[in-house]
């Protein structure tokens, strides 16, 4: 009886601590996959936040990229090595872009940060489609893909548009191998895994990695099938359907970016590992209580080891971020802070716990952040807010501060996790865009210079304060096409129209002066530039461009002309009362002395200071996005030059004119050979044969001849710069006493031969060949002074032929 009863204690005992230890190891292996299930669902938000932080910090690379682009092409500066160089700086400022493209809407590249890359297609890129006005696409992660080295890369693509429509494509190609470095510190287990995918199930990142898989097609999983369809993020338990092991899968989308989402995988079974082991143990301590005990406890340890290891995997995470990374209780006090906080601040990391992170942050932007972190409290959502943080040198600079919440069961928030971004970088740019616009407008106004932008399908014309303030309308004027044609006088009208039907019909730029009469009646030059815009199909949609006031140019240049006239009228009077009076001869002299003087300072110097003041303003000036100023100032300088140029002209017709004769033998051959063989040497890239007839000698004054020689050859020099086999000759006619230079080059048509040798007349652009039509007048004048006479024969295409006559020696 006595054995049977303590068999029936024994066995009583047994079943009951049997019992005890099956409720214990059951309540064991839930709370172990809670855990499991918890501690993976915490990794995936973690990874899923760095993720995302990351592509964003691709997508602000991309932005400044853009900016820096589009500053250099409204400057002008922008070229194919301008564009790799600002493309490479960008890429090195991330350590995760390998490297960066500008492409068209096709996927060709056109500028690279490494310069092979250009020409060749960029994979992994949306379809042309993707980025129509009804598709308004701005960034898109495209599918990883290898590049020309045999590289995977992931293609982080930005659309720069213009009028709506897409203009190019800027690719940041992100190595995929830096998420692999960064996920490769977190212990998952021997079957554990952290991927990235696309939302239609393609790979595009593994750790561990797995060059087999990347890039497949897996939307055939149940991730896809049944769960990501029901809710954007959650964990599920599921047998593998590809190597038959079942796991425990924990994915959410990321942040910003909804066609990617993260899923970290642990083996079912090595979660229940620990658990496992206790089962064992427990049966030993179900035979023996002590070995039980110890062994309860040593698991008790090892549980405790576990989660320690687990709360250090996510410091070792925490501490790897670029941000200032931190997590709060539901109350919002402070819980934790990487070691950036210490890094930026200068404070120790126990300082900025509970509300301690407050005395950090600048005085005025308090009130905000209470504020914010008040109605993040009551409303348990996102909040973003930006504010000043004070770093270690004691200098403030703008953070980005972003807490999300980390449901309860309940899902009321149960802490909050976050970071905060330094973007004083940014703020400092903005700043600066703003400055500069300040300063155009300062600009625009010295050089009374504006733009305007025609829209051609409701006829109307935007118009900057400047244009308005120039045509006397009001600041907010939007006239009609028809209202601006109506104020060109009408000798001007035909040809603007004909302008502006070319632009519109075949996309042609145009650069017109004009005279306009104002809406208070006042009589003005104005000088407009425009260029077509064109809508996504090539059609011309608009007309932009610039519009400048040279009324005071022209009046100076009819100014000139009257001048001249007179000058040339002032000369006949003194060479016909030279032969009866020296004295009056004399006195010519000296008012045309006084005259040459006067046109040396009174014209030169108020362009110098012209021209001065503008090379100080374009120094001083910034280049500035979406500004044509650098443009505008350029042609100033321009046309300050040219007008320096007819001055210089004058003068020299002038000295022409007034230099006393001496004559002497001159040696044309001798003073022919020296200016070509100079000509030569000042330009060695052109080829031109040329032959000097020797022994060409005059009686004449030597200082004119040089001026007649530099004119006639320079000229021939100039007017065969369009030919691959020019030829220059300079000979004569020894039985007719005529002297000839003769050249292959434009030609000319003699139908105008007559405006030929006359001061200012022009009969090329001056966008073919340079000049200020004054060169033939000076030799006109040479010749005629010394008793010869000029002449030329020429046609089109033909190259031309000068003659004069001279007394031989």
């Amino acid at each position: 009886m006595r054995r049977l009863r303590d068999a029936s204690a024994v066995l009583g005992t047994a079943l009951l601590t049997g019992a005890l230890l099956a409720y214990a190891v059951l309540s064991m292996r839930e709370t172990t996959l809670r855990s499991g299930e918890e501690l993976t669902d915490s990794l995936s938000l973690v990874i899923a936040d760095q993720t995302a932080r990351t592509l964003q910090s691709g997508d602000q690379a991309l932005r400044l990229a853009a900016a820096r682009l589009e500053a250099s092409r409204r400057a002008g500066a922008l070229d194919a090595a301008a564009g790799a160089a600002i493309l490479h700086e960008e890429s090195r400022q991330a350590p995760f872009i390998r490297d960066m493209w500008v492409t068209d809407v096709q996927g060709r590249v056109l500028v690279a940060s490494r310069p092979q890359h250009v020409g060749r297609m960029a994979a992994g890129l949306p379809s042309p489609g993707a980025w129509s006005a009804s598709t308004p696409l701005d960034l898109h992660v495209g599918t990883v893909q290898r590049d020309a080295d045999g590289q995977w890369q992931l293609p982080l693509v930005r659309a720069v548009r213009e009028g709506g429509a897409v203009r190019e494509l800027l690719v940041a190609a992100v190595d995929p191998r830096y998420f692999e470095q960064v996920w490769r510190g977190i212990d998952l287990g021997a079957t554990g895994a952290v991927a990235l995918y696309r939302r239609d199930g393609r790979l595009m990142v593994r750790s561990p990695g797995n060059e087999a898989a990347m890039g497949q097609d897996f939307s055939q999983l149940a991730l896809f099938r049944e769960y990501l369809p029901r809710a954007p993020e959650g964990n599920f338990t599921r047998e593998s359907t590809v190597d038959g092991v079942r796991r425990v899968v924990a994915y959410r989308r990321l942040q910003g970016f909804p066609d990617l989402l993260v899923a970290v995988s642990r083996g079912y079974d090595e979660l229940l590992g620990p658990w496992r082991n206790f089962v064992l143990l427990t049966a030993l301590v179900w035979a023996v209580a002590v070995i039980a005990a110890l062994v309860l406890t040593l698991q008790l340890r090892r549980h405790a080891r576990r989660s320690h290891e687990t709360q250090q995997r996510f410091w070792q995470l925490a501490q790897a971020m670029p941000q200032i990374v931190f997590t709060s209780d539901q109350q919002g006090r402070l819980e934790f802070v990487n070691q950036r906080w210490t890094e930026v601040t200068g404070f120790p990391r126990e300082q900025a716990l509970g509300s301690g992170w407050r005395h950090a942050v600048h005085p005025d932007d308090l009130p905000v952040v209470g504020e914010r972190q008040a109605q993040m409290l009551k409303d348990g959502h996102e909040v973003q807010v930006e504010f000043r943080l004070r770093y270690a040198d004691g200098s403030y600079r703008w953070q980005l501060l972003r807490a999300v919440p980390v449901p309860n069961q309940h899902g009321r928030p149960s802490s909050w996790f976050g970071t905060a971004t330094d973007i004083d970088t940014l703020k400092q740019a903005q700043e600066t865009l703003a400055r500069q616009a300040e300063q155009l407008g300062i600009a625009s106004r010295l050089t009374r210079m504006g733009n305007w932008r025609a829209d051609l399908q409701t006829q109307r014309v935007a118009l900057s304060e400047e244009v308005c303030a120039v045509l006397d309308l009001p600041p907010d004027a939007e006239p009609t096409l028809q209202q601006l044609f109506g104020m060109i006088v009408p000798q001007s009208v035909a040809a603007a129209t004909e302008l502006m039907a070319r632009c519109v019909e075949h996309g042609e730029s145009f650069d017109v002066e004009l005279e306009m009469v104002t809406a208070a009646g006042r009589r003005v030059w104005v000088r407009s530039v425009g260029e077509p815009i064109r809508d996504a199909a090539g059609r011309v949609v608009a007309i932009q461009g610039a519009q400048q006031d040279i009324t005071l140019r022209m009046l100076m240049m009819e100014e000139i002309r009257r001048l001249n006239a007179s000058l040339e009228e002032r000369i006949a009077e003194r060479t016909a009362q030279l032969s009866a009076n020296e004295a009056a001869l004399r006195l010519a002299n000296t008012q045309l002395e006084a005259f040459s003087y006067s046109v040396s300072h009174d014209l030169q110097s108020p362009l110098q200071r012209v021209g001065s003041f503008a090379r100080l303003l374009q120094q001083e000036l910034p280049a500035v996005p979406d500004s044509r100023a650098q443009h505008y100032l350029e042609r100033i300088l321009a046309n300050a030059d040219t007008m320096a140029q007819l001055i210089e002209g004058l003068l020299a017709l002038a000295h022409v004119s007034e230099l006393e004769i001496i004559r002497a033998t001159v040696n044309l051959s001798e003073m022919a050979t020296e200016i070509l063989s100079r000509l030569q040497a000042e330009q060695p890239h052109r080829h031109v044969e040329w032959q000097v007839q020797p022994g060409l000698a005059v009686t004449a004054d030597v200082r004119l001849m040089r001026s007649v020689l530099e004119n006639l050859i320079g000229n021939a020099w100039k007017f065969t710069s369009g030919k691959a086999d020019a030829s220059i000759a300079v000979g004569a006619s020894a039985e007719r006493g005529e002297y000839f230079v003769r050249d292959n080059g434009a030609g000319f048509d003699m139908n105008y031969v007559d405006r030929l040798f006359g001061t200012f007349q022009r009969l090329h652009g001056e966008d073919e060949f340079p000049g200020t039509g004054i060169g033939l007048a000076t030799v006109a004048r040479a010749i005629s002074r010394q008793g010869g006479r000029v002449w030329a024969r020429s046609g089109p295409g033909e190259g031309a032929t000068f003659f004069f006559t001279l007394p031989p020696a």
